[in-house]
């Protein structure tokens, strides 16, 4: 299959699989299963409390509310918790097959208690990524393909979030710059938190970056912190996890659907006096291809006008 059949087939089918991209989880444990305790992390996480429930989630969702503290996450994730792994994906043809394939091979060692689902949400893209993405998905049970309409890597895991029934919500980016083993650490942090994040800048982290990468991280962080008030050392590390009921009370109120995404889920879960836990991980560049999903002389200086833009929208 290729050219332009193929792409018009791969739109057709994936359009019609966004209709059921988690719903082959099994049904939510009931409150009173016995729980299970959650995979420490390779090291203690920086936690920001910034709240604590007191009283169940409201109807309509309100980002000034705390969020109710569930009884997995309160105890310890019970066997049947179900996780939403979202990997944006735009011009990945070079990369997305192996890369799926190898997430697939680690989640079914660290997620082997759980129900999970990997969903490639492609959004965009000139090349064959949407047609290697439906390739995956219809031979594959534990993924899915979504054809994003939204632009951007925040649009990608936006639109992906917010169709999803799982409990458990996370993305990664494409190159797996941070692996299952990564993710589940992040994930373990939600035990006292709404939302987990990687680190590439804690003490107990473990980074490989280029020395230009790391000037660039620190010097966007550094302004990130003055403009909007983000309570983290790393703001836009690719591997995050929030719980669903959070994220329900969030997405409505996000509005950058770019790279600024992270930065702005952060800064409005903070706002909203959201638990927010910052996990140190391992972080590999290496596995970057040569060109790179975030250009740095194209990019970082979008980025760094668009926090300007951020700070006016959370006032």
């Amino acid at each position: 299959m290729a050219g332009s059949q193929a792409w018009r087939h791969a739109d057709r089918d994936i359009s019609k699989r966004n209709q059921l991209d988690d719903r082959a989880f099994s049904p939510r444990p009931p409150a009173d299963s016995r729980p299970r305790s959650p995979a420490r992390s390779h090291a203690s996480a920086h936690s920001v409390t910034c709240g604590r429930a007191s009283r169940p989630p409201t109807t309509t969702p309100s980002p000034a509310s705390p969020v109710c503290v569930l009884p997995w996450v309160r105890d310890g994730f019970q066997k049947n918790v179900t996780i939403s792994i979202v990997i944006p994906a735009r011009n990945e043809a070079l990369q997305i097959r192996e890369n799926v394939l190898r997430l697939i091979r680690d989640a079914e060692q660290v997620f082997s208690a759980h129900d999970w689902r990997i969903v490639i949400a492609e959004n965009g893209s000139s090349d064959e990524t949407a047609v290697i993405a439906e390739t995956l998905a219809a031979g594959l049970p534990n993924v899915s393909a979504r054809h994003c309409m939204r632009p951007g890597k925040g649009g990608a895991i936006r639109e992906a979030w917010d169709a999803s029934r799982a409990d458990v919500l996370a993305f990664l980016d494409a190159d797996l710059a941070a692996d299952a083993q990564q993710l589940n650490h992040v994930i373990a942090g939600l035990a006292d938190a709404d939302l987990a994040i990687g680190s590439r800048r804690l003490s107990q982290s473990r980074p490989t970056r280029s020395p230009i990468r790391r000037v660039v991280s620190a010097v966007f962080h550094a302004i990130a912190r003055q403009l909007v008030d983000i309570p983290v050392a790393d703001a836009q590390c690719g591997c995050k996890a929030m719980r669903a009921q959070a994220w329900q009370q969030l997405s409505a109120h996000i509005s950058h659907d770019g790279f600024l995404f992270d930065t702005e889920l952060i800064a409005r879960a903070h706002r909203a006096n959201m638990r927010i836990a910052e996990i140190p991980i391992v972080w590999n560049d290496a596995t970057r291809s040569g060109r790179g999903s975030v250009r740095l002389w194209r990019d970082s200086w979008k980025m760094f006008i668009g926090l300007l833009g951020l700070r006016r929208a959370l006032r």
